[in-house]
């Protein structure tokens, strides 16, 4: 009886560890395929940090290109498409940042072609929910005056990002928000929203121009190493980048929006 029992416990365990390399083979044919080619060390880096110092050099180095107006060969043009089609497709495969997923391939096809989002992605942000709570107070200032409201309410175009998620900081950018008071048979007041902004990412000369610093805008992409170790190790990227791929026609700006509608009366 013993001896069966143990029988038993190989076989068991050499199933288990057959089933285990063959989910492993699965998994990396997936990555394989999802990430082809060349591809595939770029997103090991960008989701794991290895060999991060030797990815982040060579991007600080075609960032300097750029700022001095050098031109950039044809390889390192597409490695900088690749670097961003990646990155989006990490962010779509892991579901921490769908939404700038789609943004980035929108403007990675440069079709220029505008693209609705859904409105929760402005409705998290903490700066979108301070405009909304401005523009209902006036609707409900407004609306204590006879004749005093207004058709619609728009603010003063403003930065829409929020670091509360990678999706609000990474896909919002300078933008309007609109409310237009709509009013109902019984004496209440519900809103309609539109948030939008055009997803452009800004040139060297620009940033040079408004802070005197080419670099003074970039943003942080996050990987396993900067989850364990500190944001040092992620990856670094100037904004700037993004506009000299728009500049060299590797991506186009496009227009973002949404709509809703307050679930509540407004007061």
């Amino acid at each position: 009886m013993l001896q069966l029992l143990r029988k038993l416990k190989t076989m068991i365990g050499r199933k288990t560890l057959i089933g285990a390399a063959l989910a492993a083979a699965l998994f990396v044919g997936f990555l394989l395929i999802y990430f082809p080619g060349r591809q595939a060390p770029l997103a090991l880096t960008l989701s794991t940090g290895w060999n991060m110092p030797q990815l982040q050099a060579r991007i600080d180095a075609l960032e300097d290109q750029a700022i001095r107006g050098d031109a950039l060969d044809p390889i390192d043009q597409r490695f900088l498409t690749r670097l961003y089609t990646t990155g989006r497709k990490i962010g779509a495969l892991t579901r921490m940042a769908p939404q700038t997923s789609r943004l980035l391939k929108r403007w990675l096809d440069a079709t220029g072609e505008e693209l609705q989002v859904p409105g929760q992605l402005f409705r998290t942000s903490r700066r979108v929910q301070d405009r909304m709570d401005t523009l209902r107070k006036k609707i409900a200032r407004d609306a204590a005056n006879p004749g005093g409201m207004q058709a619609q309410y728009r603010t003063e175009v403003f930065y829409m990002g929020d670091p509360i998620t990678l999706d609000t900081v990474a896909a919002l950018y300078f933008g309007t928000l609109t409310a237009w008071p709509q009013h109902h048979d019984n004496g209440t007041t519900t809103l309609r929203w539109r948030a939008e902004f055009l997803w452009k990412w800004p040139t060297y000369d620009e940033l040079f121009r408004k802070y005197g610093d080419p670099h003074a805008q970039n943003f942080k992409v996050p990987n396993l190493k900067s989850f364990l170790r500190g944001p040092r190790h992620a990856l670094h990227i100037d904004d700037g980048l993004g506009g000299h791929l728009e500049t060299l026609g590797l991506a186009k700006p496009f227009d973002v929006w949404a709509e809703w509608r307050d679930p509540t009366p407004a007061r």
